[in-house]
């Protein structure tokens, strides 16, 4: 029984975010599971090129702005050995998230976070701290690309084995 088979890995095409993708990647190949990767455009919140307003929704060149990012970074990554189901939302991040993990019935979130703190934290919020906290599935943070977790634990083994 693969108690992994379907993952969903949000991104906002930052470095944080691609580096989590990369991980999602690996655990999708280790399990043959299927990939969601997310892209939430935010509503406006003063400043921003890809926010809209939550009145009048995504405009025509937002949609196909956010559609191209998303393919454009997927595409960055020269991976062909798997397929993604590439979706983009519109809307709150960690909102779409959940609406997204629910739907698609995914077993694990894979994501990055910036690791901000002090100030930063406060003003721009985090979304995959509120995700860890109301998620009902299993959430993987991925902070700091160098930690390969294929690597330090590169065994198999059978959760149902008796040890």
């Amino acid at each position: 029984m693969n108690l992994i088979s379907k993952i969903l890995a949000p991104i906002d095409c930052s470095e944080a975010s691609i580096n989590a993708l990369n991980y999602a990647i690996k655990i999708a190949k280790k399990h043959r599971a299927e990939l969601t990767v997310l892209y939430v455009v935010s509503y406006l919140k003063g400043t921003g090129s890809q926010a809209f307003s939550k009145d009048k929704g995504p405009n025509l060149t937002i949609k196909k702005g956010a559609k191209n990012q998303l393919e454009e970074s997927w595409k960055s990554l020269g991976e062909n050995e798997i397929e993604a189901d590439l979706v983009v939302e519109y809307g709150d991040p960690f909102t779409e998230i959940m609406r997204c993990a629910k739907s698609k019935k995914n077993d694990v979130i894979v994501m990055g976070s910036h690791g901000r703190t002090g100030l930063m934290h406060v003003v721009m919020g985090s979304v995959a701290e509120k995700v860890v906290r109301y998620s009902p599935i299993p959430v993987l943070v991925v902070k700091d690309e160098s930690h390969d977790l294929f690597q330090k634990f590169d065994y198999e083994y059978d959760l149902h084995k008796q040890y």
